[in-house]
C-alpha cells in the first residue's frame, strides 16, 4: 500500500515560483487554499504569483484578501502596494506601502517600492528619501542603489548619483 503525499506547503511553492515554475506554484497554492481558503501565506504567495503572470486583478484579490484577514502583516501591504502599482493604482499603492512601513520600519523592500511609487508621481525629493532610506536599511540592495543613483542623475546631482 502507498503511503499518502503530504500536503504540498507554501515552501513547496515559493520554491517553484523561485524556480520560475509559476504555473506549479499556482497549483501548489490552490491546493492550500482547497483545505484553507483562509491561509494568508498562500494567498500572498498566489497574489505574488498572479502578479508574476500580469493577471493583476486575481492578484489583487487575492492579496485583498489577506490584508484583510492578518491586517498586522508588512510583507503582505507590500506586495499588494506592489499590485496596485502595477495596475495603475498609484495612489492606492502608496497607501499600502504606507502602512507596510507603519507596521515594519525596517522593511527596506517597502521603502524601496515606496519611493519608485512616488517617483512616477513625480515626487522627487520624497522618492529620495524612501530610495535613501532603502540603501540605509539594506546597503547590499543593489536596485536601490541603482535607482536612487538614476534618480539623482536625473536631477543633475552628479557626484551624489556617482557615490550611489
Amino acid at each position: 500500500m502507498l503511503s499518502p503525499m503530504p500536503p504540498p506547503t507554501i515552501a513547496e511553492a515559493i520554491r517553484l515560483q523561485q524556480a520560475g515554475d509559476l504555473e506549479g506554484a499556482r497549483i501548489v497554492c490552490r491546493e492550500i487554499l482547497a483545505s484553507d481558503s483562509e491561509q494568508v501565506d498562500a494567498l500572498q504567495a498566489l497574489g505574488v504569483v498572479e502578479m508574476q503572470r500580469k493577471q493583476l486583478d486575481e492578484a489583487l484579490s487575492h492579496l485583498q484578501r489577506a490584508a484583510s484577514l492578518d491586517s498586522s502583516r508588512a510583507d503582505v501591504w507590500n506586495h499588494l502596494g506592489a499590485a496596485y502599482s502595477a495596475a495603475g493604482r498609484t495612489d492606492e499603492g502608496l497607501a499600502a506601502f504606507e502602512r507596510a512601513i507603519a507596521l515594519a520600519p525596517e522593511l527596506a523592500d517597502a521603502h524601496y517600492n515606496l519611493g519608485t511609487a512616488l517617483r512616477q508621481l513625480d515626487r522627487l525629493e520624497e522618492a529620495l528619501a524612501g530610495l535613501r532610506r532603502a540603501v540605509e536599511l539594506n546597503p547590499r540592495f543593489a536596485e536601490a542603489h541603482f535607482n536612487l543613483g538614476n534618480l539623482l542623475r536625473d536631477q543633475d546631482r552628479l557626484d551624489e548619483a556617482i557615490e550611489s
